[in-house]
């Protein structure tokens, strides 16, 4: 399964650690406007879910179970 190397990192990187999409873009080194596409494509395939948003500009994502499998799926390939 192929679903492209920025998705895969952004995967990789919320099975370590939940995190926000700020985070992610220092910590993977992408513009904002990419990780948070992905993170709305994720959330719209329940790939992540949001387990705080108590602040609007800092929700922190985690991987859900349809996650979990899917990356590692990725992984198998």
């Amino acid at each position: 399964m192929n679903i492209g190397e920025t998705k895969e990192k952004i995967l990789y990187s919320l099975e370590v650690q939940p995190a926000h999409g700020y985070k992610l873009s220092k910590t993977l080194d992408l513009p904002l406007s990419t990780i948070y596409g992905h993170l709305k494509e994720f959330r719209q395939r329940n790939l992540i879910t949001p387990i705080d948003e108590e602040d609007e500009r800092k929700i922190i994502y985690q991987l859900t179970d349809k996650g979990q499998r899917v990356l590692q799926v990725i992984k198998e390939y």
